[in-house]
């Protein structure tokens, strides 16, 4: 019993004690209640959810990284500006002693000292039209290296005279080739009438432009070449061929470009020949220039001479022979057979010569011709060129 009255005194007071706590942090209920001058009332705030509380230490987080990233951009942006400022210090200083005190100039090569060609001029003399000449010039490299040598022809249409007297390296008209000394310009042919070439010695090939290798110390030939183009009045024909290094060679940019190739004058006459007859005449009934031949006929061949003259500045080799006209004769079944004798003749500049036409007609031919006509062709040995002369005959028995 004792017992049980002493536990129920201690849950008494215990229960008190829990009422006086209460009063004193319970806040006033009432309108006109007022808190305690012992104790202070402080709110309470809803604490924030987990999520929330992450994202922001978070995003301190994130701050504060890019806080340092920009810091360290800002630093790497002033050491470059210092060091890009040092750089234009230095090349302000070094550009300043360039103008101060130069570099020398590294001297650029002469070509003659490369190569070398054996002559600057090529006279091919004078030719028919139609007729292919050449000439050789020999290219000789100097170094102990191999050079790449091109070849090709200058497409300036005139040269003046100052320029030929460059080319030839002289200041006098009277050291030029004769054939250039009373030219105040000269015209390029290769410009005009494209008819020059270059022709590899080996393989007979023509080209316009040539690249060739030449070993060490040594020389090699190129043929220069002129296809003389048909005219029908004398001309001089003249080409520039420019020597130099070609672009794949190692010496090529460190020529001097005022001295980059080597120049050769080549110069040609074309002549036309002229033929004349001396007993051609006019026939006008049909309008053509008619050789008469009057043709007795007493044996088995008649041999007419006919004149002609060479009114040309060379000699003249002829091929001759004698065709049928495109006509009808009085006779057609006739066997009058017409030959030269001989087939060629050689009449020489500005002289006269005779072709001899040989007339055979067989003993047993019953058709006598009163009239014939043919046609005797003179060709120019070794060209194209070719004169015809009509033969008027007419036949006496």
């Amino acid at each position: 019993m004792q017992n049980n009255n002493s536990m129920k005194s201690e849950n008494a007071d215990s229960e008190k004690e829990n009422l006086s706590t209460k009063s004193l942090t319970a806040a006033p209920t009432g309108p006109f209640s007022k808190a305690s001058p012992a104790t202070k009332t402080v709110p309470q705030l809803p604490s924030a959810p987990a999520n929330v509380v992450q994202k922001a230490v978070l995003g301190e987080q994130r701050d504060a990284s890019s806080g340092n990233v920009m810091i360290k951009q800002r630093e790497t942006e002033k050491s470059r500006d210092s060091a890009e400022g040092c750089h234009m210090e230095a090349l302000c200083a070094s550009m300043e002693e360039l103008i101060l005190h130069p570099l020398p100039e590294i001297p650029k090569a002469d070509i003659s000292t490369l190569i070398e060609v054996d002559t600057n001029y090529l006279n091919f003399g004078s030719f028919y039209p139609g007729k292919i000449f050449k000439c050789t010039i020999a290219i000789r490299n100097l170094t102990d290296s191999a050079r790449s040598v091109s070849l090709s022809y200058d497409d300036t249409p005139k040269y003046s005279q100052s320029t030929l007297l460059r080319m030839f390296a002289t200041s006098g008209t009277r050291a030029l080739p004769p054939l250039l000394q009373s030219l105040p310009e000269l015209p390029n042919s290769e410009f005009l009438s494209k008819c020059w070439y270059f022709m590899r010695v080996q393989s007979k090939a023509f080209d316009k432009r040539l690249a060739i290798a030449v070993p060490p110390m040594s020389t090699v030939q190129i043929g220069v070449v002129i296809k003389s183009p048909c005219i029908t009045k004398s001309e001089k024909f003249y080409s520039v061929v420019k020597v130099g290094l070609a672009p794949g060679d190692p010496e090529a940019d460190a020529v001097d470009p005022a001295h980059e190739d080597l120049r050769v004058v080549s110069v040609a006459e074309v002549v036309t020949p002229r033929l004349e007859c001396c007993c051609e005449l006019m026939h006008l009934p049909s309008n053509l220039r008619i050789v008469p031949l009057v043709v007795k006929m007493e044996g088995a061949v008649q041999r007419m001479r006919v004149p002609f003259k060479n009114a040309g500045t060379r000699d003249l080799d002829l091929q001759l022979t004698v065709v049928k006209f495109p006509g009808r004769t009085d006779c057609e079944e006739s066997e009058v057979e017409y030959h030269c004798m001989p087939g060629t003749v050689k009449i020489q500049a500005g002289s006269m010569g005779l072709v001899t036409i040989g007339i055979s007609q067989p003993a047993d031919d019953d058709c006598r011709l009163q009239k014939d006509r043919r046609l005797l062709i003179a060709k120019v040995k070794d060209t194209q060129m070719m004169y015809s002369y009509i033969l008027d005959c007419t036949f006496i028995y």
